[in-house]
């Protein structure tokens, strides 16, 4: 994947996107959850998880980062949880979401997360998505 083909996919699951005709636009981390549709999609997770090793030269080496690429990934934690996790969020107050899903979605988060912190904190790829390899791969 191209970094072009990342933050452009980044931006559908982030719904950052100027085309919301198109499905991976209403079915990307956030869509599926903006309403929840009763079921996360692990494809998800491991596509965001994709784009951040794409742009892992990117958020690791060099003085700067693109904007749209960490805005992406930071409003994808911060809606994710604020929607999918917070007992106020859209799903859980609604009754919307389940406990096993409301865990599983907080994994992801954290994963994504972490790898977003350890690239930037310049820790390499590698350790970047061991906590991905924990959360969707089970080791």
């Amino acid at each position: 994947m191209t970094r072009e083909e990342a933050i452009e996919l980044l931006m559908y699951h982030s719904g950052d996107h100027r085309d919301i005709h198109n499905p991976k636009w209403s079915t990307g981390f956030l869509g599926s959850l903006r309403p929840y549709k009763g079921h996360l999609i692990q494809q998800n997770c491991k596509e965001v998880m994709a784009c951040i090793g794409a742009l892992a030269d990117d958020l690791g080496q060099g003085e700067t980062v693109g904007r749209q690429a960490v805005a992406c990934l930071w409003g994808i934690c911060h809606r994710a949880r604020a929607w999918g996790i917070e007992p106020r969020g859209m799903a859980p107050s609604n009754n919307l979401i389940s406990d096993e899903d409301i865990g599983q979605l907080d994994r992801w988060i954290y994963a994504i997360s972490y790898a977003t912190m350890m690239l930037l904190d310049g820790a390499g790829l590698e350790e970047a998505l061991s906590e991905h390899r924990m959360v969707i791969e089970g080791h």
